[in-house]
């Protein structure tokens, strides 16, 4: 499963980053890739 707290803190810091409909589909939790 996904860490729901790492899956966030991820997202939130990339979510100003998307400009396209294909960049906010590879912030799903089954796309996204979490760092250490």
């Amino acid at each position: 499963g996904v860490d729901t707290y790492r899956y966030l803190v991820a997202l939130f810091k990339a979510l100003p980053l998307a400009t396209t409909a294909d960049d906010y589909e590879q912030l799903l939790p089954w796309h996204l890739t979490l760092g250490d």
